[in-house]
């Protein structure tokens, strides 16, 4: 009974060795992370063409400015926003990789 304790906790002799995984897995993770709350997405759908201030983005989106930041901080952390300040407010334009995801959505039936 020793022996059979010794093997892997698959299911059979595996086929190839360690698996290469692509680059960049980390960064990719992010994106997805910061794509899969409908907050955010409604962010990127407002700040898609155009730069908006944060408080415009928090009048249209009702939320509060502490809520926003930290949606904010994490579509920045993806890449998929940039900010540029001017005096004491922060304006958010969308990058060009947020496109992608922009371009799914607006096309999706699922609004």
């Amino acid at each position: 009974m020793g022996e059979s304790h010794k093997r892997s906790n698959s299911c059979c002799e595996p086929s190839v060795g360690s698996p290469a995984f692509p680059p960049g897995l980390a960064e990719r993770a992010r994106v997805f992370k910061a794509l899969g709350d409908e907050a955010r997405l409604k962010v990127l759908h407002l700040v898609h063409d155009r730069e908006v201030c944060v408080c415009d983005l928090m009048d249209l989106l009702g939320m509060p400015q502490a809520t926003l930041s930290h949606h904010l901080a994490v579509l920045s952390q993806a890449g998929l926003v940039t900010a540029r300040k001017q005096g004491r407010w922060n304006y958010y334009r969308a990058t060009e990789l947020a496109g992608e995801p922009i371009s799914a959505l607006q096309r999706s039936n699922l609004a």
